[in-house]
């Protein structure tokens, strides 16, 4: 960085190269580090690096058939059960009360 505070592309190219550094070492590639450093723009004189020999792929396992799972049987819906309607109560009409009979007035008799 200069005084000024800006950046130069020596600084940013530095910058690139230690976060590819970083990458390929978390992907645990220790081989590709060295090869990193030799495409870096400012490395003067690139050493060849020594290629590692190919691994065997390993055989693809077989995927197991997944288990088919039961279906469940479908239970029998209960049948609602019926309500028993109340009987309506009888409401007891009122005995009818008794008029007085009109009681006789008596006559007077001619004097």
């Amino acid at each position: 960085m200069t005084p000024g505070g800006t950046t130069t592309p020596e600084d940013t190219q530095a910058v690139v190269d230690g976060m590819y550094d970083t990458f390929v070492g978390m992907l645990g590639a220790p081989s590709a580090v060295p090869a990193a450093a030799a495409l870096r723009r400012d490395d003067p004189d690139p050493t060849p690096t020594e290629t590692p020999e190919p691994t065997a792929t390993p055989e693809p396992t077989a995927t197991p058939d997944p288990t088919p799972t039961a279906t469940p049987e479908p239970t029998a819906t209960p049948e609602p059960t019926a309500t028993p309607t109340p009987e309506p109560t009888a409401t007891p009409t009122p005995e009818p009360t008794a008029t007085p009979e009109p009681t006789a007035t008596p006559t007077p008799t001619p004097t």
